[in-house]
């Protein structure tokens, strides 16, 4: 059985102690070390084999924010959908109240399957 791992970097910009209105979390898609970057850079040798990544798309869901282990953010009710076509998407945008302080971010990867049906 062959195992393909594709790494998710997750980027914070700004300070990530404290921020303003606005938290920016910016995902940079990478296999085996390299970006994924579509068309041009989606094939990726990996123990001999060639892998090539033609339709890359996933959800985020559940972002909470904690400042040590309390919750001083909770976006439970986003899902947002990372397409590796529409790098726009590569970046997701929350409000946040000024001088919200956390040094932790807990998220989900997929929704889940009554979600899922649902539409929502």
């Amino acid at each position: 059985m062959k195992k393909l791992v594709a790494i998710l970097l997750i980027l914070v910009s700004g300070n990530s102690i404290s921020v303003a209105d606005t938290i920016l979390i910016n995902f940079s898609l990478n296999c085996n070390g390299s970006e994924i970057r579509n068309p041009d850079h989606n094939t990726f040798l990996i123990n001999k084999d060639s892998i090539t990544i033609e339709v890359f798309k996933f959800y985020i869901s559940n972002i909470i924010f904690l400042h040590d282990d309390s919750i001083v953010l909770n976006e439970s009710d986003r899902y947002t959908l990372i397409d590796l076509d529409d790098p726009a998407s590569h970046q997701i945008k929350i409000d946040a109240y000024p001088d919200i302080k956390f040094n932790k971010i807990k998220l989900g990867l997929g929704i889940d399957s009554l979600t899922n049906t649902s539409g929502a």
